[in-house]
């Protein structure tokens, strides 16, 4: 491939063309603030993991850039256009899976971090008086908005993990449940994990082998800690029924050796 692409910046309340520059390589997304600067994803040419986030000010000048050595998934900019936050996909080095947050007046990151959850639909950035970052929120699908400090600590860890049990899709539920009974091995949790199973199978992990066998374990898992071992066992042999690979083939063999020792 070769030719640059195109940015062009549209005034559409004057109608008129604001910026057309041509020195990107491939431009595929964009960010633009509230006083006309903004950000461009170029993800370059030929076929390795790459990309550039590159800053534009209002004159059209570039002002800043950052190179990542893995695929750029996703970008926002804060509505003052200080503030740019990018999320990388998978990669085989230190750029891979993060989540940084650029100062862009000051040509610096200000933090970089594994994300907490799946990745981010969207930013909003929470500013004070003086336009100092305070918090970074994230907008992770169907579960709501979930806060970074402005050095990158994860504030909302509890209620992500409400969140993911309570709004989450199938998988999302499973795998939140069994975090749960892990983390909190209690007879309340052990209630929830399994309620939550129950709607995941209902929501359509019934409907996959490799899901429905891990909603089974977990409903499993959480009568064995409440000490119902009968409901236990039955779970764990739906699981093994659809996938005997799910990992409880000898929690059902101590099962039945305990049950049968109390007939």
């Amino acid at each position: 491939m070769k030719g640059n692409g195109r940015v062009i910046l549209v005034d559409y309340a004057s109608d008129r063309i604001v910026h057309e520059l041509k020195c990107f390589a491939r431009p595929v997304d964009a960010a633009v603030s509230d006083s006309g600067s903004y950000i461009v994803h170029d993800c370059g040419f030929g076929c390795a993991l790459r990309g550039d986030v590159i800053a534009i000010n209002t004159s059209g000048d570039e002002i800043y850039r950052r190179h990542y050595r893995a695929n750029i998934f996703n970008i926002g900019l804060s509505p003052c256009g200080r503030y740019a936050a990018v999320q990388t996909a998978n990669a085989d080095n230190k750029d891979s899976n993060i989540l940084e947050v650029l100062d862009l007046k000051k040509g610096k990151r200000i933090f970089t971090v594994r994300p907490i959850g799946a990745w981010a639909d969207g930013y909003l950035f929470d500013t004070n008086a003086d336009g100092e970052l305070g918090h970074l929120r994230v907008n992770l699908r169907n579960l709501g908005y979930f806060r970074y400090s402005a050095t990158g600590e994860f504030l909302d860890a509890e209620s992500l993990q409400v969140a993911r049990l309570d709004k989450g899709d199938y998988t999302t539920k499973i795998m939140a449940a069994q975090e749960l009974l892990k983390t909190d091995p209690t007879d309340e949790s052990a209630r929830k994990a399994r309620s939550v199973a129950d709607a995941a199978l209902a929501q359509g992990a019934l409907e996959r082998y490799d899901w429905g066998a891990l909603a089974h374990r977990v409903r499993g898992e959480s009568f064995e800690l409440l000490g119902q071992l009968s409901d236990a066992l039955e779970a764990y042999e739906q699981a093994l029924a659809m996938n005997p690979k799910v990992g409880v083939q000898r929690r059902a063999t101590t099962l039945r050796k305990k049950l049968s020792a109390k007939e």
